[in-house]
């Protein structure tokens, strides 16, 4: 039975010979049906080929791309959208404004709270200053009452006469005065030791028949006077000093509060001005202008750090990046060694539900000072590797109930050889033993070589990019007419569009017509003021301080009003209030009145102006240097070196992502460029601009002509002549274009290949 099987394949086999019937009619019956056929087939293919060694690869190529690590910045709440203070391709510190939103009605709700708060704090330290001023002569009249009450209390006559006299009298203070009496020094304000309601005695009135002591009824009706003042000064003063504390008690509470209310609006406030945390290179910003409504959520804008590269390829699941026998980048035909970031299961299934495309992350593992930003590359994994390894055509190898065999030709016969196999990469199948090298095995396709012979050598690969675009200012800055006091007529411009101007620089003439009617009104009325404020200083009274100061502060305004007005009176120049390019000019002719804060010109940032173009393909990447051509000023072409200043759809989340690249211009080009121009429109014009660029590029790689290279199941072969014997040989390729593919891994420089 089993020769009888191998009888019929070799039939098969002999017949296809004959016919010239191709793969599909190989091995009918057989596991042949399942092989996979040469894409680029050679149609008078050979009955056979010699068992050979040479490297087996399980290994797919991924392209892939530098870019810089990113850290994308949102609002932290809802806003309406102000400006940018940064845009793309622009350096960045940390701490940087990167966005304001519109903080104008929360600036203007801070203004008041200031102010509010000011006028507290101003109004209590008023109301502190006069309580404690309308309560320092009561206390200290209070401390001089309590200083006779303490004193007289010492010299307490006996109530009833003694049997010998007393000279209490002789010691006693005269009316008003405190001489002679020991009183207490100033600032005591002990009311502890005073009798109890009123009461001198200091004990019962029983005396029987005794006589009063009249220096004791002398000296009781002095020390219930004194003694009653004070009590009565001493209530009002605790009265007032209850008040002053309750009040500060209320003003600190009331204070505090509007405090933290100011402090919770400046939170506000700091929410609405976004920052950078990291140092770095504006990469993307989000496709909205002034008054767009943002999310929270939505991401705004984002910064890269050049410094610190990372690779981002077609996506490599966890499991294929853990399996693999080895994972490595080439870029500029240099191999670098480079470590997996796993993707978040949420994020991976967040962004699978969007249908967004997604890609895989890889950290550099070594320095790679010479590799750029924008580089291209590829990622090799490795699956399975056999080197060296006796093979034949996986076309060879047959499978029946008995087993695997190859047919090995014997003279003008064959014999059916059992063998055992190894690795296949689906071209050739790795045999582990049963044939030698050299066996000559019946196949049923193969690779023929030509008469041209092609030496592999190093050079450079790349694709071709084109396109156009048009020039956009997104950061430009409209000048108003600043001159606020009389009547100003309009001149000339001293500027033209698309010139270079300097902050300061003249850009207008103008002519000025006095209010004089105003001018001496304000003249008479400061005159005036001044004169009062001389009456009020001379008569040095306290009740005018604060007229005084009132009259300064009124004069100080006044006279900057006047300064104001005389200044604009004079004035016959208008200066820019920015540098950069005039993109904009108001049609005015000599003598037309221009209003207050009327519009002059716009002048645009020359360090943030694009070019914008459709990149749809994802071909351009950020820091890809571009070549932009245009028609100058003076009529004649010229061309610009620009940079691809915004990350792909490849480095950033789908709330940044555009199809459009913006090519940043060097600033000394742009005068030129935008004076071309035929037509414009608003900040935006629309003209084309040829945009070219060499992408892909790989330096220093090996290539070979397409016409050497065979390509089957994904495997790409050449057949490799050494010493007059011609092989074939698998390589892994990087990529390829319409005539070379470029070599990852699988050939040497100088090797001898045969043209098809």
């Amino acid at each position: 039975m089993k020769k009888c099987g191998r009888f019929v394949c070799l039939i098969c086999i002999l017949t296809m010979m004959l016919s010239g019937c191709g793969m599909e009619e190989a091995g009918a019956g057989s596991a042949q049906a399942e092989d996979i056929p040469l894409l680029d087939p050679v149609n008078d293919s050979q009955a056979w080929e010699a068992a050979v060694r040479r490297t087996l690869y399980d290994a797919k190529v991924y392209s892939a791309t530098v870019f810089p690590y990113t850290e994308e910045y949102s609002f932290p709440k809802d806003v309406i959208l102000d400006r940018f203070a940064a845009y793309p391709g622009e350096t960045v510190k940390k701490g940087s404004v990167l966005a304001y939103a519109d903080n104008s009605a929360l600036e203007e709700d801070i203004k008041k709270k200031e102010e509010q708060i000011l006028q507290m704090e101003e109004a209590f330290e008023e109301y502190r200053r006069e309580a404690v001023e309308a309560l320092y002569e009561p206390q200290l009249q209070a401390e001089y009452l309590l200083g006779i009450v303490e004193n007289l209390k010492k010299q307490k006559p006996e109530e009833y006469l003694p049997e010998s006299g007393s000279t209490w009298g002789t010691n006693l203070p005269e009316s008003g005065s405190t001489s002679g009496t020991n009183l207490p020094e100033s600032g005591s304000t002990s009311g502890t030791g005073l009798p109890e309601s009123g009461s001198v005695s200091g004990g019962d009135a029983a005396g029987g028949d005794r006589e009063k002591n009249p220096e004791y009824l002398e000296w009781r009706e002095l020390y219930l006077q004194y003694e009653g003042d004070y009590r009565i000064l001493a209530h009002n003063n605790t009265i007032a000093q209850t008040q002053l504390e309750q009040r500060t008690e209320l003003y600190e509470l009331d204070h505090t509060y509007a405090l933290k209310q100011l402090e919770k609006l400046k939170e506000e406030l700091r929410k609405g001005i976004l920052t950078s945390s990291m140092s770095g290179s504006v990469v993307a910003a989000r496709d909205v202008g002034r008054g767009d409504y943002i999310n929270e959520k939505d991401k705004v804008i984002a910064i890269g750090d050049p410094e610190r590269k990372l690779l981002k390829s077609q996506y490599i699941n966890k499991a294929t990046a853990a399996k693999a026998r080895d994972i490595y980048a080439m870029i500029d035909g240099r191999r670098l060694e480079i470590v997996y970031q796993p993707m978040d299961a949420e994020e991976y299934t967040r962004l699978s539900s969007l249908k967004e495309t997604i890609y895989s992350t890889f950290e550099l593992a070594e320095a790679a000072e010479d590799v750029s930003v924008g580089d291209f590359g590829v990622v090799v994994v490795i699956n399975d590797l056999r080197e060296n390894v006796l093979s034949v055509p996986r076309s060879a190898v047959h499978t029946d109930v008995s087993g695997t065999f190859v047919y090995v030709m014997e003279g003008e016969g064959s014999r059916a050889v059992s063998v055992t196999t190894g690795m296949s990469d689906g071209v050739y199948t790795e045999i582990l033993e049963g044939i030698q090298e050299g066996d000559r095995v019946l196949a049923s396709e193969a690779m023929k070589p030509g008469n041209g012979r092609y030496t592999v050598e190093k050079g450079s690969f790349h694709s071709s990019f084109q396109g156009s675009g048009y020039l956009v200012y997104p950061s430009s800055e409209r000048m108003l007419n600043p001159i606020t006091y009389g009547t100003v007529f309009f001149g000339e411009y001293t500027t033209a569009l698309y010139e270079h101007v300097e902050k300061g620089d003249v850009i207008a003439k103008v002519r000025v017509q006095a209010d004089e009617v105003a001018l001496r009104r304000n003249t008479l009325r400061l005159e005036r003021l001044q004169q009062r404020l001389a009456v009020l200083e001379q008569e040095n009274k306290e009740e005018n301080e604060k007229i005084i100061e009132a009259r300064k502060k009124e004069i100080e305004e006044l006279q900057e009003l006047i300064r104001e007005m005389e200044a604009d009176y004079g004035t016959t120049q208008i200066r820019a209030s920015r540098s950069g390019i005039v993109i904009g000019l108001r049609d005015y002719r000599s003598e037309d009145i221009l209003a207050a804060n009327a519009e002059l010109v716009e002048i645009a940032d020359e360090n943030t102006c694009y070019v914008v173009l459709e990149n749809t393909n994802r071909l351009l990447q950020y820091g890809n240097p571009v070549t932009v051509s245009y028609i100058g000023k003076d009529g004649l072409p010229g061309s610009t070196t620009g940079m691809a200043a915004n990350l792909s759809q490849t480095g950033t989340g789908s709330g940044l992502q555009t199809e459009y690249s913006m090519i940043l211009l060097p600033s000394q080009a742009v005068g030129n460029m935008a004076a071309g121009l035929p037509d414009r429109n608003g900040w935006i014009m629309r003209v084309s601009f040829q945009v070219e660029a060499s992408i892909r590029e790989m330096d220093q790689v090996l290539v070979v002509p397409r016409e050497a290279v065979w390509e089957a199941g994904g495997q790409t072969y050449v057949l490799v002549e050494e010493d007059g014997v011609v092989s074939a040989r698998s390589f892994i390729a990087g990529g390829y274009d319409a005539s070379y593919y470029w070599v990852v891994d699988g050939l040497t420089e100088g090797m001898k290949l045969c043209l098809k």
